[in-house]
């Protein structure tokens, strides 16, 4: 759509929840971890050099079945594999962008889904006009 607004709205608080401030301290930071630190399900498939990430990888598990006749030339594709996730947003210390990138069969979240969000975050910061904030801020 070329950067322009498809629909705009106004966002209504439906309910607000009261959660420990030390909860969600704890929570922010595993989530900082995911892409920013050795040993996070995400570190280890790619950085974004343009932003700093916040997020949480999944792997959800399928119902186990066989490729059909219809699917057989699809040599890579497994009907086996889990699904992979990837939700998070950046920057990470003031958000401005959301992403959510589900593969249908796609084996681990860190594996296959967050390369995909990187690529996105990085061309969406690659052409805002918003300068990305400094690679390393910590929540």
């Amino acid at each position: 759509h070329e950067g322009r607004t498809i629909v705009a709205y106004d966002p209504k608080v439906a309910r607000t929840v009261h959660v420990p401030t030390d909860a969600v301290d704890t929570w922010k930071r595993g989530m900082w971890l995911v892409n920013n630190q050795k040993g996070g399900t995400a570190f280890d498939h790619g950085h974004s050099e343009i932003t700093t990430v916040m997020g949480k990888t999944g792997t959800a598990e399928v119902k186990k079945h066989h490729k059909d006749s219809e699917h057989k030339d699809l040599e890579k594709w497994n009907p086996n594999a889990s699904h992979a996730w990837f939700a998070g947003w950046a920057p990470a210390d003031d958000p401005e962008l959301a992403i959510i990138v589900l593969v249908e069969h796609g084996g681990a979240g860190g594996t296959n889904a967050w390369p995909i969000a990187q690529r996105i975050l990085d061309g969406y910061y690659g052409r805002s006009k918003t300068p990305a904030p400094a690679k390393g801020a910590k929540p």
